[in-house]
């Protein structure tokens, strides 16, 4: 904050201020609960089970009647991936000044003591939250699919549960950078218009302009909602301007 008195009546006054922040948070693992389409063949199950899956298969109705898929509904948290991290970076600045004093009077007894505050201020924030170590859906309804007959690469039947190099190929990062911007002027005038019997009659005066606009932009994984464990979300964009 800094102040300097450019006459007896006016004073010019300006401010600054920066803001750093960084949050760190540790989640629980991604937890799913969807339907995914599953060998009826999976390896990773008794012949009992494929069975099972077979007989599934065949109660199907339309273009999944027999197709050697049956759709199973999946509840599962994945520890095999640790816990997820969510990383929330944000800064802040603002800045702005202007000028304030007093007015000559113009009568003895009219528009006496008068005041004016002009001022401008901008601020701007911009932040970016990353969420990590998280579940690729699509790549975990690929991965539990046979390709060219050989093993699922993911097992979400077995006792050893997912193998680490599973986790390595689903695990994915994501991003949301956003900033949002704002401006605004004013402008402000007091007077004690004339003196009346039970007192003096003030008066005041004012005009403010205020732009705001914000922008949100996660990436791909987040628009989609691939990251499993968080629901997807599309970039934003858009303004506003008022006048008072």
């Amino acid at each position: 904050f800094a102040h300097y008195d450019l006459s007896d009546n006016v004073t010019a006054y300006t401010e600054f201020a920066y803001y750093h922040s960084e949050v760190d948070m540790q989640l629980a693992e991604s937890n799913l609960s969807t339907t995914l389409a599953i060998d009826v063949d999976n390896p990773y199950v008794s012949s009992e089970v494929q069975e099972v899956f077979h007989q599934l298969d065949l109660l199907e109705t339309g273009s999944g009647h027999d197709d050697g898929l049956v759709n199973l509904r999946i509840a599962r948290r994945f520890q095999e991936f640790g816990a997820r991290q969510a990383l929330v970076t944000r800064d802040t600045y603002r800045i702005g000044g202007g000028l304030r004093g007093s007015l000559p009077d113009v009568g003895d007894d009219f528009l006496r003591d008068n005041h004016f505050d002009i001022s401008y201020f901008y601020s701007q924030a911009d932040s970016v939250t990353e969420l990590n170590n998280l579940v690729s859906l699509s790549k975990l309804k690929a991965g539990v699919l046979s390709v060219n007959g050989a093993a699922p690469l993911v097992n979400l039947f077995g006792a050893g549960g997912i193998s680490a190099e599973a986790v390595s190929q689903l695990t994915i990062d994501t991003s949301n950078p956003s900033t949002s911007r704002q401006h605004i002027a004013s402008a402000n005038f007091s007077t004690t218009v004339t003196s009346l019997p039970a007192g003096p009659l003030g008066a005041a005066l004012g005009f403010e302009w205020r732009s705001a606009y914000a922008r949100s932009l996660p990436d791909d994984a987040l628009a989609s909602g691939d990251g499993v464990g968080f629901d997807s979300f599309l970039a934003t964009e858009g303004d506003v301007n008022v006048y008072e």
